[in-house]
């Protein structure tokens, strides 16, 4: 029998992996198990074979790019950025020790890649570095306005790709990122 693989287990053990990822790299916790309670540390341990492969299945892992996270100082400011920019909710969840927050963007297909805004003292923005780019919906020259109505600054203006893959441009965003944007027209 196959395990179900549901919203509610899924965002539990999205949760838990993501949270004892950003554990296992903070040089200041010396044992991720010691920060879960006996209960915690016996679910863990009870996780199946199977339930671990249905839930990389669940996270695309036939995919190079599985999440993201979009470092930043101001987590209010870059929510109403980001939200405003792309017309969208993003819903904040907690982890990990104390200052680490995220705001997950939201997704509607179950097999769509996502990721996170980020707040936490051992990641900071930054223009150098990859370059993570954005569904910017149906149109990239709404939402470079949209964008800039928000303070961003465009780095790179609208630039056609090859036929039939689109337009991407780059900005920077409110914290000081540069990030892409891609859309089809």
């Amino acid at each position: 029998m196959q395990p179900v693989v549901n919203d509610a287990n899924y965002r539990t053990v999205v949760l838990f992996v993501f949270a004892g990822f950003h554990l296992m790299a903070n040089p200041y916790v010396t044992s991720f198990a010691s920060l879960l309670t006996p209960r915690c540390q016996e679910l863990g341990s009870r996780l199946s074979t199977r339930l671990i492969e249905a839930f990389n299945r669940k996270m695309n892992m036939q995919h190079a790019l599985t999440w993201f996270d979009i470092p930043v100082a101001d987590m209010a400011r870059a929510m109403r950025f980001y939200e405003t920019m792309l017309g969208t909710t993003l819903t904040t969840e907690t982890f990990g020790p104390p200052g680490e927050v995220m705001a997950v963007f939201k997704q509607t297909d179950p097999e769509a890649i996502s990721g996170c805004l980020l707040s936490s003292p051992h990641v900071k923005p930054s223009d150098q570095g990859a370059i993570i780019y954005l569904n910017a919906g149906s149109s990239i020259d709404a939402c470079l306005t949209r964008a800039q109505n928000v303070g961003a600054k465009i780095i790179t203006p609208k630039t056609a790709l090859p036929p039939g893959m689109g337009f991407f441009a780059h900005i920077r965003d409110s914290e000081g990122n540069r990030v892409g944007l891609h859309a089809l027209s």
